[in-house]
Protein backbone atom coordinates (compact mmCIF):
# COMPACT_ATOMS: atom_id res chain seq x y z
CA UNK A 1 0.00 0.00 0.00
CA UNK A 2 1.38 3.25 -1.05
CA UNK A 3 1.73 5.71 1.53
CA UNK A 4 -0.44 8.69 -0.35
CA UNK A 5 -3.07 6.09 -1.16
CA UNK A 6 -6.06 6.72 1.45
CA UNK A 7 -6.65 5.11 4.35
CA UNK A 8 -10.09 2.60 3.45
CA UNK A 9 -13.07 3.59 5.70
CA UNK A 10 -14.94 1.30 7.33
CA UNK A 11 -18.78 1.92 7.67
CA UNK A 12 -21.49 0.31 10.22
CA UNK A 13 -24.15 0.14 7.00
CA UNK A 14 -26.50 -1.78 9.62
CA UNK A 15 -29.76 0.38 10.02
CA UNK A 16 -30.19 0.43 13.97
CA UNK A 17 -32.77 1.81 15.82
CA UNK A 18 -33.06 2.04 19.76
CA UNK A 19 -35.24 3.03 22.65
CA UNK A 20 -34.98 2.62 25.96
CA UNK A 21 -37.57 2.39 28.95
CA UNK A 22 -36.90 3.87 32.52
CA UNK A 23 -36.92 1.13 35.37
CA UNK A 24 -39.14 2.63 37.55
CA UNK A 25 -41.93 1.40 34.67
CA UNK A 26 -40.75 -2.04 35.52
CA UNK A 27 -40.13 -1.72 39.43
CA UNK A 28 -43.10 0.54 40.39
CA UNK A 29 -45.43 -0.05 37.77
CA UNK A 30 -45.31 -3.63 36.43
CA UNK A 31 -47.09 -5.68 38.60
CA UNK A 32 -49.91 -3.35 38.06
CA UNK A 33 -50.20 -2.75 34.40
CA UNK A 34 -48.84 -6.79 33.70
CA UNK A 35 -47.29 -7.93 30.26
CA UNK A 36 -50.12 -6.38 28.57
CA UNK A 37 -49.14 -3.26 29.72
CA UNK A 38 -45.80 -3.12 29.61
CA UNK A 39 -46.17 -4.69 25.82
CA UNK A 40 -48.62 -1.43 25.22
CA UNK A 41 -46.19 1.04 27.58
CA UNK A 42 -42.73 -0.52 25.18
CA UNK A 43 -44.64 -0.40 21.91
CA UNK A 44 -45.49 2.99 22.09
CA UNK A 45 -41.97 4.25 23.13
CA UNK A 46 -40.29 2.32 20.07
CA UNK A 47 -43.16 4.39 18.10
CA UNK A 48 -42.29 7.75 19.95
CA UNK A 49 -40.07 10.00 17.66
CA UNK A 50 -40.10 13.10 20.19
CA UNK A 51 -42.11 11.92 22.78
CA UNK A 52 -45.40 11.31 21.17
CA UNK A 53 -46.79 8.50 19.10
CA UNK A 54 -50.25 8.07 17.65
CA UNK A 55 -50.82 4.57 16.51
CA UNK A 56 -54.46 3.59 16.04
CA UNK A 57 -56.11 0.87 18.30
CA UNK A 58 -56.28 -0.90 15.49
CA UNK A 59 -52.27 -0.67 14.95
CA UNK A 60 -51.30 -1.71 18.20
CA UNK A 61 -53.43 -4.56 18.59
CA UNK A 62 -52.23 -5.77 14.94
CA UNK A 63 -48.35 -5.26 15.63
CA UNK A 64 -48.44 -6.57 19.64
CA UNK A 65 -50.95 -9.41 18.52
CA UNK A 66 -53.36 -8.16 20.88
CA UNK A 67 -57.26 -7.53 20.73
CA UNK A 68 -58.30 -4.45 19.96
CA UNK A 69 -60.59 -4.23 22.81
CA UNK A 70 -57.38 -5.42 25.34
CA UNK A 71 -55.26 -2.84 23.66
CA UNK A 72 -58.29 -0.12 25.16
CA UNK A 73 -58.35 -1.41 28.72
CA UNK A 74 -54.63 -1.69 28.55
CA UNK A 75 -54.41 1.48 27.65
CA UNK A 76 -56.65 2.64 30.77
CA UNK A 77 -54.50 1.19 32.70
CA UNK A 78 -51.49 3.00 31.43
CA UNK A 79 -53.28 6.31 31.76
CA UNK A 80 -54.78 5.62 35.62
CA UNK A 81 -51.09 4.99 36.33
CA UNK A 82 -50.57 8.60 34.50
CA UNK A 83 -47.71 6.65 32.36
CA UNK A 84 -49.69 7.68 29.16
CA UNK A 85 -51.66 10.31 28.09
CA UNK A 86 -54.26 9.79 25.36
CA UNK A 87 -55.04 12.71 22.95
CA UNK A 88 -57.98 12.25 20.52
CA UNK A 89 -56.66 12.78 17.30
CA UNK A 90 -59.79 13.61 14.38
CA UNK A 91 -58.64 12.76 10.98
CA UNK A 92 -60.83 14.00 7.99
Amino acid sequence: MNHDDPVPQIVDARRTFHFWIDDVILDLYGARVGPFGIAVYAYLARRAKTGKSFPSHRRIATDTGMSRDKVIRTLKVLQECQLVAIETRRTS
